[in-house]
């Protein structure tokens, strides 16, 4: 059947109207689209460098150090198998912590073990000084305040001593400010491990408390007192002296503490332990 010259243009003109509103309905859909990518692109975080083997919260910019630079001043204290809480070097034999981790430590003295290395450095119930105004108290503000000790340790090697924050960095330091805890929690799935297990955890400060003391929401759990809290330049800025927790008592009437789930966490900063430091003329 022979086609039309008339009907054949008809066709060619319907075939080139479907074809440009094809084009105008997808220039639409771009001109509705890019505006959002463009803007979810603008928003999203810059992808940061990794520092191998390091925790997540450690990866911020090729200047944070290494986590082996952080570990190897950081220490697991224990009393025979036991284990007590943190400590950190402050000089080349000299390890801070918290009093009540210390206290603990005074019969019979005890270990200090590095988290990668496991290097074992050993003291007496003679190396550890505890603040004399330390005592049990019941008020958080009244007993942190001054829970502060220095343990003489005898080591294969000189220790590596942690930085501390400068004087405007302590007094910039104030909520909002971030924050990271190194710390050996106690864990009995940890019991076994061949080397003791240290962790980096997040946070944030919230406000002063007391004097000396401040909140903070790094997460810490038992094992932990006594680590230190490191600022964004990983200069320390405070110890970790207790946190929120629960007492839990099972069927056979064991117990063990947990943290509560609140994030409300106690530091004593850092100047407080540097006028330890300088009463025991340690520099």
């Amino acid at each position: 059947m022979r086609v039309g010259r008339g009907s054949e243009g008809a066709g060619r003109h319907y075939s080139r109207l479907r074809t440009t509103l094809l084009i105008a309905i997808l220039l639409a859909i771009a001109l509705v689209t890019l505006p959002v990518i463009m803007h979810r692109q603008t928003q999203a975080p810059p992808m940061q460098p990794k520092i191998e083997g390091a925790p997540a919260s450690l990866s911020r910019g090729l200047s944070a150090p290494t986590w082996d630079d952080l570990s190897v001043s950081v220490f697991v204290l224990k009393k025979g198998t036991q284990q007590v809480g943190t400590g950190f070097a402050v000089a080349n034999s000299i390890l801070a912590t918290a009093a009540h981790v210390a206290q603990e430590l005074m019969n019979g003295g005890g270990k200090a073990v590095q988290s990668d290395s496991a290097a074992t450095c050993t003291f007496a119930r003679a190396d550890i000084r505890i603040s004399t105004t330390y005592k049990v108290q019941s008020s958080f503000a009244d007993q942190y305040a001054n829970d502060i000790a220095l343990i003489t340790v005898s080591c294969p090697d000189p220790l590596k001593p942690v930085t501390f924050a400068s004087a405007s960095e302590m007094r910039s330091l104030g909520r909002g400010t971030p924050v990271d805890v190194l710390s050996f929690p106690t864990a009995d799935f940890l019991a076994g491990a061949p080397k003791p297990v240290a962790f980096l955890s997040g946070g944030t400060v919230g406000a002063p408390f007391g004097a000396s003391l401040f909140l903070h929401t790094a997460a810490v759990a038992p094992g932990a007192s006594g680590a230190p809290i490191f600022n964004e330049q990983y200069h320390v800025i405070g110890i970790v002296e207790g946190g929120d927790a629960l007492q839990l008592v099972g069927s056979g009437g064991a117990s063990v503490r947990v943290p509560a789930g609140d994030s409300v966490n106690f530091g004593l900063r850092v100047d407080a332990l540097q006028d330890f430091m300088h009463q025991q003329g340690v520099h």
